[in-house]
């Protein structure tokens, strides 16, 4: 796991790296959104690939979504716009683990 943080799941120079929780502040909105289930995620077989040829026994079960964090005074309607407007119902969802 710890080899496979600054090669498979961050690039040092240009990622900040959290894991399991991250401060978000007092006015951001954040929210992340990851595939339906049965739906293709590349981005999270590439990773379970690249742990493997680290030297991994065991298949590891890996998936991913995107956290978005807004700063600023937004409305609750307007959040709820830009959610609408990042998440593509046909594919994707609202998921509780920010």
């Amino acid at each position: 796991y710890q080899k496979s943080l600054g090669t498979v799941f961050s690039e040092p120079p240009l990622d900040l790296l959290t894991e399991e929780t991250f401060d978000a502040g007092k006015k951001d909105r954040v929210f992340s959104v990851e595939f339906l289930p049965g739906q293709f995620d590349q981005r999270a077989d590439s990773a379970m690939q690249c742990v493997k040829l680290l030297g991994g026994k065991e298949d590891p079960v890996i998936r991913s979504a995107i956290t978005y964090i807004l700063s600023g005074d937004l409305t609750e309607k307007e959040f709820e716009s830009i959610k609408e407007y990042c998440i593509n119902p046909v594919d994707s969802r609202e998921t509780d683990e920010v």
